[in-house]
């Protein structure tokens, strides 16, 4: 594995040690078989071999998303209840778990690889090509979500609210079964290089650049999360690192073909094909991508729950755009009329096989509801056509207007045509007389200049039956999305109503800030909506004034860490953070005649420590020399003059005043 923001690299053999380290680490930690270590990290280079050594002695790994909204993550650990706590750096966490035992990662990987380096070449935790892993996950009466029949290796946490989400046990077997499906039917082998821009406390990434490296012989880029920062060097990246299978999603293609209209601009001849996942690819994104950077992309089907995919595209030339491709390693069966595999009728999608989970983390009665005779009803609709399965939109996510049933999918593929739109999300609202009105949130290519609504309308009258025309067009600059690119639709409901934007300012005046409310409350939601909306961060300036200080003490580095407090309930959606900017105010200090080398001293070290923190700075003086203000004027101005005069006699800005 390679590291590149770190510079870190990992060899099988290294690797080998750290796993064969932690599983005795773990042990005389205190960890116990069926015992749960949470591990907060977004790609930590040991992960895999981590989840090695715990597997080995009969614990799970709990991946969590360490930026998760602290309440969210108050919620995976109350649940999951873990014996043990590893994370990228040392976290303050809610009181009822400050007595569970906390590591960081970093400093345990290094004591485990020289714990292990000895014990790694006699017993080694890592699976071979053809080992299945410990017991498998179903048995026929296995459904029971009893984390301790059969050994859960992992429990990844979905995505949801903190009452919806939960944890999904997958076992050993699981893992090693997925691994080898995928590196047998695309023939992944130890000369491929996969490239992950996405977290390792999501299922994808587990897979696609941890577990199936790994059992395939192979290696992996751990690179940082793809952002719009990092986007314009993707294919220099790629290239410097002789990538064969990079890993991508939707939301990463898009962005791709908007940043490189004419082509990636570098030897992409190492590339055998791509993977893409977590959510719909639609087929125009699909086209456009293979023929604007010559390879072949190779999208899957599954669920968490499935261990990642249960369908894969087809390895062969001249692949279908319209489909998820054929069962991969699993029997799959449509749930309507006709019943059945193989079907053409459309209904409910069912899959059993060896990558379907245990079961859920203390959730007897949803798993109970999940299974139906060993298949696991996913929740989404679809049907065969050519032995090939075709997705056509979630039963939850249907429309009924009027009677009728309305996918919104089908909705969105028309409406991304548009000339003028980049992406939409469709989705269905109360409404007393027809039962649910249509109301389609759409990106467009210029936010600032959006299509008339009835000319997107018209655009869908043109080519869909009438009951499929929106009643609503929403502008957004962005769609929320969590980290795998999937439409966030619980914060796009909180955007469209404003309740996300009550929400937040009613957190950041909460009781435990000593808040008093706002003069003017609505103006406040108001900007916070307006981020919001437009997806830029939510930005935030507070004044800092020196008194009599000359230099930073502890009550400062305490505001300054708990001003970082308030920011986080702020940040509600991963892609809009919170922005503070600290105004350094020596402008004042002058006036009240604090020492120059007083302020200046305390100022700067003010700054310095809100940098480390993640928080910009500006000096006030830079601000009147910006605007072409003289101070000893103005306060000349102040002593011998009306104000309004001494006012009117400077050129601000009417926004500024």
């Amino acid at each position: 594995m390679i590291h590149p923001s770190t510079g870190a690299t990992l060899d099988y053999t290294r690797a080998a040690a750290i796993a064969a380290g932690a599983a005795e680490w773990f042990v005389k930690q205190g960890i116990r078989p069926g015992d749960r270590v949470a591990l907060l990290t977004v790609h930590h280079i040991a992960f895999v071999p981590v989840l090695a050594g715990a597997a080995h002695i009969g614990a799970s790994i709990v991946p969590v998303n360490p930026h998760l909204h602290p309440d969210e993550l108050t919620f995976i650990l109350a649940d999951a209840e873990p014996a043990m706590i590893l994370a990228d750096e040392a976290k303050e966490l809610a009181k009822r778990f400050r007595e569970t035992p906390q590591f960081v990662i970093g400093d345990v990987a290094a004591e485990c690889e020289t714990r292990g380096a000895g014990a790694a070449s006699e017993t080694t935790p890592f699976p071979r090509s053809g080992e299945t892993g410990r017991k498998s996950s179903r048995n026929g009466s296995a459904a029971n979500g009893d984390p301790d029949d059969p050994v859960p290796a992992i429990t990844v946490y979905t995505s949801g609210t903190t009452s919806s989400g939960k944890g999904v046990m997958l076992s050993e077997a699981n893992l090693i079964a997925m691994a080898q499906l995928l590196a047998g039917h695309y023939a992944i082998d130890e000369t491929d290089r996969f490239y992950g821009v996405l977290p390792l406390h999501h299922m994808n990434g587990i897979m696609m650049t941890g577990i199936l490296p790994l059992v395939a012989g192979g290696s992996a880029v751990l690179a940082d999360l793809f952002s719009f920062k990092n986007a314009k060097f993707y294919w220099q990246h790629v290239a410097e690192h002789e990538v064969t299978v990079p890993s991508l999603v939707p939301s990463i293609m898009a962005m791709l073909l908007r940043l490189y209209p004419n082509g990636a601009g570098v030897d992409l001849s190492r590339i055998k094909h791509a993977f893409c996942g977590t959510a719909p690819l639609p087929e125009p994104l699909w086209k456009s991508f293979e023929e604007r950077f010559a390879m072949p992309v190779y999208q899957g089907y599954g669920l968490t729950e499935t261990t990642t995919w249960a369908t894969a595209t087809p390895c062969t030339p001249g692949h279908r755009h319209d489909s998820v491709g054929v069962p991969l390693g699993a029997e799959i069966e449509i749930d309507c009329a006709a019943g059945g595999a193989h079907t053409s009728e459309e209904g409910e999608v069912l899959i059993k096989g060896p990558m379907v989970m245990i079961g859920y983390l203390n959730r007897k009665k949803a798993t109970r509801e999940i299974f139906r005779d060993d298949f696991i009803r996913t929740g989404d609709l679809g049907y065969f056509e050519d032995g090939e399965l075709l997705i056509t939109g979630r039963r939850k996510e249907i429309i009924i207007k009027n009677g009728l049933n309305i996918n919104p999918n089908e909705v969105d593929e028309v409406v991304s045509r548009h000339p003028d739109i980049l992406e939409s999300k469709t989705m269905g609202d109360p409404d007393e007389i027809v039962g649910e009105s249509i109301t389609t949130v759409c990106v467009p290519r210029d936010y600032a200049h959006p299509p008339a609504s009835e000319d997107v309308k018209h655009h869908v009258s043109e080519m869909m039956s009438a009951h499929y025309r929106p009643d609503k067009i929403v502008y957004l600059a962005h769609l929320p999305k969590g980290p795998t690119g999937k439409v966030a639709m619980r914060q796009l409901r909180g955007i469209l109503s404003g309740e996300l934007s009550e929400e937040i300012v009613k957190r950041l005046t909460a009781w435990k800030y000593r808040r008093s409310q706002p003069n003017d409350r609505g103006a406040v939601v108001r900007t916070v909506q307006k981020s919001l909306e437009s997806g830029d961060p939510i930005r935030f300036l507070t004044y800092w004034g020196c008194g009599k200080r000359a230099e930073l003490g502890e009550v400062d580095r305490l505001a300054i860490d708990r001003m970082l407090e308030m920011l986080a309930s702020a940040e509600y959606i991963e892609t809009i953070p919170a922005k503070l900017t600290i105004l350094l105010n020596d402008m004042h200090s002058r006036v009240n005649e604090v020492p120059e080398a007083h302020y200046k001293e305390y100022y700067s070290a003010v700054a310095a420590y809100a940098k480390e923190r993640g928080i910009a700075s500006i000096w006030q003086s830079d601000v009147w020399e910006a605007l072409g203000l003289d101070l000893d004027k103005t306060v000349a101005h102040a002593e011998s003059a009306e104000f309004d005069e001494a006012w009117s006699a400077h050129p601000l800005r009417a926004d500024l005043t």
